[in-house]
């Protein structure tokens, strides 16, 4: 039997593990921006929290929360993601009792601090799905 005659059964198997990498969430968010933006992609900025297939992208004066759905190589085939900073600003406005700029600051993995109208308070988001989170104040307005 011929060498190559060998390695032809091989051949699947290697392009499955082949095909089972990729380059990770982050790549993947960065080629999959939330088309509900109108922000071009070299103004978003992505920062990846920890290990996990969690990740904020902010730019353009909004910040979207992204879940990576990838296998233990990084081959990934999905995300959900939330436009956070809209509930953010809505919740913030009402607590603030402030219909000015809402700025937003993020301050962990998911709390938030905002600040408008000479006040400020934080907040923390829970039980966040594939189109909206919680949104919970985490201090009383100062």
């Amino acid at each position: 039997m011929s060498k190559s005659k060998r390695l032809l059964p091989a051949l699947p198997l290697f392009a499955l593990v082949l095909s089972a990498c990729g380059a990770g969430p982050l790549a993947y968010v960065q080629d999959h921006p939330a088309s509900e933006l109108s922000c071009p992609r070299e103004k978003l900025t992505y920062e990846r929290m920890g290990e996990t297939g969690l990740i904020y992208a902010s730019g353009c004066g909004e910040i979207v929360r992204y879940v990576a759905q990838c296998n233990p190589n990084g081959l990934c085939v999905g995300e959900t993601h939330v436009v956070v900073s809209r509930g953010l600003r809505r919740q913030a406005g009402f607590d603030l009792q402030c219909n000015d700029t809402i700025e937003l600051t993020r301050l962990g993995q998911d709390t938030f601090g905002a600040t408008g109208c000479g006040r400020r308070a934080s907040y923390a988001l829970l039980n966040c799905g594939a189109n909206e989170c919680t949104i919970v104040q985490n201090t009383q307005t100062q």
